[in-house]
């Protein structure tokens, strides 16, 4: 056995890798932040979406031209959206930990999930740019990072692509998301977003980046912003897909 497999032999029963999700011990192969199992269950959202708006699709979801029952009456700016995963199990807990615990190692891992990711969203091979969806300015501050712009940084190595931060700007203060409808989600994030500069996307494609889509109002705004700032197509990929009910 070589010398460097001793020490990483000692190393991994000195400090034993857990799953950042369910907290077991990962061993000695796979993922070192997230052990396969729940890496599987990440991967394993289906691949019956919705063409509009993204949301996965049941075996007897009824799906028109115009989209599915939670978006066919609604008006949605971006072009195409993917997530990878559906918001819950392993995803949800690694969001929480990432998000709110500030666990900023696990950037890498989400980076390269998205990655995986735009496998399946042949899109994102069109974009010219990626941009994350901003933060406003007092919640990046209180935070201390924007987890968007994070994402968004790792996946651009990835697809070799630049980052296009701080043009996408979120100009006014906005209540969060979780507990408001549809209705009351598009109103207060309505107008929330501007484009400084818009010779930088003018007739670009854009690839949108965020950590969850619940019913796309904030992505649809972010992408309204964009196409009227000169963006010829705006494509959306996040991590999770939250369930609509």
């Amino acid at each position: 056995m070589p010398f460097t497999d001793y020490i990483n032999t000692f190393i991994n029963l000195a400090y034993p890798r857990i799953c950042y999700s369910c907290d077991k011990e990962v061993g000695d192969t796979g993922n070192a932040l997230i052990c396969d199992e729940c890496l599987g269950e990440i991967y394993n959202f289906g691949k019956e979406r919705c063409f509009k708006c993204g949301l996965g699709l049941g075996p007897y979801t009824m799906l028109s031209k115009t989209g599915c029952v939670m978006c066919n009456d609604v008006k949605l700016w971006f072009d195409a959206t993917y997530s990878v995963a559906g918001y819950k199990g392993p995803a949800r807990k690694i969001i929480h930990r990432f998000k709110y615990g500030r666990i900023l190692t696990l950037s890498s891992m989400l980076g390269e999930i998205l990655a995986n990711g735009t496998k399946n969203f042949p899109e994102a091979n069109e974009a010219d740019m990626i941009a994350p969806v901003p933060l406003y300015w007092k919640h990046r501050v209180k935070r201390g990072f924007n987890q968007s712009l994070v994402m968004a940084n790792r996946l651009a190595k990835y697809l070799s692509l630049p980052v296009s931060n701080r043009n996408l700007r979120r100009v006014r203060n906005t209540v969060t998301q979780t507990n408001l409808t549809r209705a009351q989600r598009h109103d207060n994030v309505y107008d929330a977003f501007a484009v400084k500069n818009s010779v930088a996307i003018e007739g670009k494609k854009i690839l949108l980046v965020d950590d969850v889509m619940t019913t796309g109002v904030t992505a649809s705004e972010c992408a309204r912003a964009l196409k009227e700032g000169g963006a010829e197509k705006v494509f959306v990929i996040t991590i999770a897909r939250a369930e609509m009910g």
